[in-house]
């Protein structure tokens, strides 16, 4: 605010910045997310010194909440070693090294003096590079360790590695629901790495030429710009497909019992950017309801957990039955019970085109009060073990809301 926006307006008010024109110069210091700022629809901030250093990071404001769930009361519990399991373009990572290097700096403590890593696992080598791009332009190279190649299903909980993971932060392949409207962006390019020395020579337009049904190269390579996306993607279908919904929610929900089963895990943040209960609400319950969950004394991080300015955010969880999709009938999605009011109190929701200026996105975290008294992990080595070629080729893309500019 000193420096790159010394020439803006401040504004208390999230609608005078929807509202506004680029001319106008205003921005708005979020009141839900810490060191979030919201400019007008159709500022161009790549030009920008600051951008091209990597100093901030174009992002929609629901995909900050993950991070700042996991993170955002750093002082509260015991944090070690943080895993990303599905991580690129790195969007969620920088933002999880932020909060580390902010909250170290504000405690006089460095990252070298208690050695936490974060952990950064992307199984596609081209989003992988990426990952590793985007690290390195944010600074966050110190703090992230890139699991490049790497399948989080594939990986050991017991490895000697993960021995200090105790948050898991778990944006894994979606429909994609949440995100319409976005086809209009520009074509940019990701800013250079000043340090690095063969950074995209041949000024390539990252994502152009790249296949689009793979979440992560929609959250970064269609993005163009650094954190922000050119949307390439197919259009979100209008039916849903009961079929597909059903096998991402299978794969969503192996995704957080193989979280679980980290040995020192305490905190587990999933999310989606999809509206659709199957993908959201459904798979909170089913992980509930797993073996690992009851084994292990997972439970949801009750509301009055969260950190203050989630705490605040209005849009809860629904009744399964509320859901105006069909397809929650189905038996693979459905549990015995239901989600009661404190679990459905624990997830968070955006809606699409409301006054918050958000994405459709959903966000739930798990916590485990005790890790003392370790059970057994319960060993499910089962054909599903690993993503199938057939959900990954299923187009779950993520996108920054492009109503308004949120900048990190």
């Amino acid at each position: 605010m000193s420096s790159t926006f010394s020439a803006y307006t401040q504004t208390s008010t999230l609608a005078d910045v929807i509202c506004a024109s680029p001319e106008e110069k205003l921005v708005c210091a979020d009141q839900h997310i810490p060191d979030l700022l919201a400019l007008p629809p159709g500022i161009d901030l790549i030009k920008t010194q600051a951008y091209k250093n990597g100093e901030f990071v174009l992002q929609d404001k629901a995909s900050c909440f993950p991070a700042y769930l996991l993170l955002g009361d750093f002082a509260s519990h015991n944090v070690g070693d943080i895993f990303d399991a599905c991580a690129a373009p790195g969007n969620k990572t920088t933002h999880l090294a932020s909060i580390i290097c902010h909250r170290s700096t504000a405690t006089d403590s460095a990252k070298s003096d208690f050695g936490l890593k974060i952990f950064a696992c992307e199984r596609d080598p081209l989003r992988s590079e990426t990952l590793r791009k985007m690290v390195n332009v944010a600074g966050a190279d110190n703090v992230v360790t890139v699991l490049a190649k790497q399948d989080f299903l594939a990986l050991d909980p017991d490895d000697a590695r993960f021995t200090n993971v105790t948050h898991l932060l778990l944006d894994p392949s979606c429909s994609g629901s949440g995100i319409v409207g976005r086809d209009d962006m520009p074509a940019l390019q990701l800013p250079e790495d000043p340090r690095l020395t063969k950074a995209s020579a041949d000024g390539k337009v990252w994502g152009k030429g790249t296949p689009n049904k793979r979440k992560r190269q929609d959250e970064s390579e269609s993005n163009g710009k650094f954190g922000h996306r050119d949307l390439e993607s197919e259009e979100v279908p209008r039916e849903v497909d009961s079929a597909r919904l059903d096998r991402l929610a299978n794969l969503q929900t192996k995704i957080i019992e193989h979280a679980f089963s980290f040995p020192a895990a305490r905190r587990i943040t999933y999310s989606t950017c999809s509206i659709h209960g199957q993908e959201n609400e459904a798979v909170v319950l089913r992980a509930l309801s797993g073996n690992v969950a009851t084994e292990r004394g997972w439970r949801v991080m009750r509301r009055d957990e969260q950190p203050d300015g989630l705490m605040r955010w209005p849009h809860r969880g629904r009744d399964l039955e509320d859901q105006k999709d069909r397809n929650l009938e189905s038996s693979q999605t459905t549990s015995p019970r239901g989600l009661s009011e404190d679990e459905k109190q624990a997830c968070i929701r955006c809606q699409i085109g409301d006054e918050e200026g958000t994405m459709g996105f959903f966000v739930c975290g798990f916590v485990r009060d005790s890790t003392e008294t370790e059970v057994k992990r319960v060993e499910e080595e089962s054909p599903g073990r690993r993503m199938s070629d057939e959900v990954d080729e299923e187009w779950a893309g993520f996108s920054d809301d492009e109503t308004i500019k949120s900048i990190r």
